[in-house]
């Protein structure tokens, strides 16, 4: 072995320190993330993003209206997941280019990885602090920020460096219907999975064949979930079965846990959208079209009609309704007649309303008050009790006087036994009543004991013959508060079998059932003693401060 001279074995030890100090020197940049992570670091997420990314459920709904940051949080909340541990998490579309013009990968690869990276930044795009740093492209090493096609699947995918070191993969899927499901992505196992516009999908098959994917893999940090983001559609649609409807026991009307649905409205995000988007472009659209409005604009389910409505030709709006929405002015309640609080509770839908009967020389009027709209969201009677008794105390604010209230309610209040619980919704609602009565040292008529409308086989025919000779002869007046109540008459379908019936099945006829039980009550059910007592001026009526 030739001999080597002093300075050159200088030159190779100093090489070979330089060495060891460029392998070491990557340690702490690697670590780096890791550090500001434990320090604190996340993304800035709105308030109902956080919400759902803090829920435990692993079935989840994010739905709401354009621009409203449903996507982005499901986004941020797949990337921490694959940031937590080494795995493989999917973005699914219906058509790629939902995805990649503008959609959601577009977001992933523009947005969420580079916030992840350098930073949260604001509206106009200039940082506010620093990200953490992580590595991500399109192989195990470098920063290419364009996505790639897989070698093997031919899918848009990116590596992003987890927390301990190993690598996440995110790919992008596109199953343009459901029986490409099994074939597309049968033995891949992703732990979480983000579905866009999943609204688009119509088949319920997309949930049973993507589902199955999750959970195969073990000893991760955190639970694995699948998002489901959607504008509102309808009742009609299969997500809202699966997460309005299908979560609630019957019975028991316990939640299932596993599920949870998050609506993501547009007012959070207005602060991340250009100025004037919203009242330039959002509003514009939908001028005109009352359900892409109710959809769109208040991140309503509502099915567009199909059918032929089934008050058309009954209901006007300028013959009807009293007040002005947009200034806060409805109907007053006429003193010393008492306001009949009208349920229609469910598992998933509940709708209560406040209605006055009122006599005059003239007319007898069937007047709606108040809506309080629960039709879509899953709410347990110990949350629901409080909320309808605080409704109470406010309309007795409002009128400066002690009311007398009464509580009607169908029938399956009263016949529907719960075997689990040993009870009655009519009992359980009474007791919670009750607690909260004596809880907060109220008067006892704020207790709730509920009151069984008639109903029959034709129960429904008999309401809607009600409710069209009321409009016809002008009787029923709507406060212009009441919102729901007036897109029910305008909208609310015609059961194509029975044009004496409405429509079985959508959220307008839990809103008309709420409405009517009450007067039906009080004009044809054992009410018409207890509530026609007295003879009513006219003077006596004001709607809308008249």
């Amino acid at each position: 072995m030739p001999s080597i001279s002093r300075r050159e074995a200088a030159f190779r030890r100093l090489a070979a320190e330089l060495e060891v100090k460029e392998t070491v020197v990557e340690e702490p940049v690697e670590e780096d993330h890791k550090k500001r992570w434990l320090a604190g670091w996340r993304p800035k997420r709105n308030p109902t993003q956080q919400l759902g990314h803090d829920t435990n459920a692993i079935f989840i709904l994010y739905d709401g209206e354009r621009a409203s940051g449903k996507t982005t949080g499901a986004l941020h909340d797949l990337v921490e997941h694959c940031y937590l541990n080494a795995t493989l998490g999917f973005v699914i579309v219906k058509e790629v280019g939902q995805a990649t013009d503008g959609g959601a990968w577009s977001k992933l690869m523009q947005e969420i990885l580079p916030c992840w990276k350098y930073g949260n930044r604001d509206r106009d795009k200039h940082l506010v602090d620093s990200g953490l740093g992580i590595d991500y492209g399109t192989g195990k090493s470098g920063s290419d920020e364009n996505s790639m096609l897989d070698a093997q699947t031919k899918k848009p995918h990116v590596w992003m460096r987890a927390i301990n070191g190993g690598w996440s993969k995110l790919m992008l899927f596109s199953l343009p219907v459901a029986h490409q499901v099994k074939s597309k992505i049968k033995g891949k196992e992703p732990s979480f999975i983000v579905v866009d516009e999943a609204q688009t999908l119509e088949d319920g098959d997309y949930f049973n064949m993507i589902v199955p994917q999750l959970g195969r893999r073990g000893g991760l940090a955190g639970r694995q979930k699948i998002i489901f983001c959607a504008n509102p559609d309808g009742p009609s649609h299969w997500l809202y079965k699966k997460f309005f409807i299908d979560p609630v026991d019957p019975k028991t009307r316990e939640w299932d846990g596993r599920y949870a649905r998050f609506h993501v409205p547009i007012t959070e995000n207005l602060h991340n959208l250009p100025d004037g988007y919203y009242e330039d472009y959002v509003l514009p659209a939908v001028k005109g079209d009352k359900i892409e409005e109710a959809r769109m604009v208040r991140g309503e389910w509502v099915d567009r009609p199909r059918g032929q409505a089934l008050f058309r030709d009954d209901f006007s709006e300028e013959l009807h309704v009293r007040g002005d929405a947009l200034e806060g002015r409805g109907i007053m309640p006429v003193k010393g007649i008492p306001i009949i609080i009208s349920y229609d509770p469910g598992g998933a839908n509940t709708s209560i309303h406040f209605l006055q009967v009122v006599p005059t020389r003239d007319k007898v009027y069937k007047i709606t008050l108040d809506e309080m709209d629960y039709v879509g969201r899953y709410v347990p009677y110990h949350k629901l009790v409080p909320e309808v008794i605080q409704r109470m105390q406010r309309w007795e604010a409002v009128t400066g006087s002690p009311q007398r209230w009464i509580h009607v309610s169908d029938d399956s209040a009263f016949n529907q036994y719960r075997s689990k619980d040993g009870s009655f919704d009519c009992w359980d609602i009474e007791k919670l009543s009750k607690e909260y009565v004596e809880r907060h040292k109220l008067p006892d008529r704020f207790l709730i004991r509920l009151r069984a409308a008639p109903k029959g086989a034709n129960s429904r025919a008999a309401r809607v013959r009600m409710v069209r000779d009321a409009l016809q002869a002008e009787e029923w007046l709507v406060s212009a508060t009441c919102l729901r109540t007036k897109e029910m008459l305008m909208n609310l379908e015609q059961d194509p079998e029975d044009a004496l019936a409405p429509k079985p099945g959508t959220v307008f006829t839990h809103k008309f059932d709420s409405n009517t039980y009450g007067f039906f009550w009080a004009t044809v059910g054992r009410g018409r003693f207890q509530v026609q007592t007295a003879e009513v001026q006219p003077r006596a009526y004001r709607a809308g401060g008249n």
